[in-house]
């Protein structure tokens, strides 16, 4: 059974806000360091990581905003 994403609490949900900023900041930080240390490879590898961290951010909202406008179109005119 799949639970619809909208009817998870905030401090339930897998990647809130909360936790997908520390994540995105910490990776960010950790990039910069290699940069600074001078192994842009590393960096830019958790630079990758970072982007599909992000990807992934981008698609919960997609199918948060997709269950939103169903949920609209399901309520009775007027409502």
């Amino acid at each position: 059974m799949v639970t619809p994403l909208l009817s998870i609490k905030t401090n339930r949900f897998p990647l809130n806000w909360k936790r997908y900023s520390k994540l995105y900041d910490e990776l960010e930080a950790a990039a910069q360091a290699f940069y600074d240390l001078g192994h842009a490879d590393l960096a830019e590898g958790i630079d990758k990581v970072r982007t599909e961290l992000k990807n992934a951010w981008e698609l919960i909202a997609a199918k948060e905003r997709a269950e939103r406008d169903a949920a609209e179109r399901s309520q009775p005119e007027g409502h």
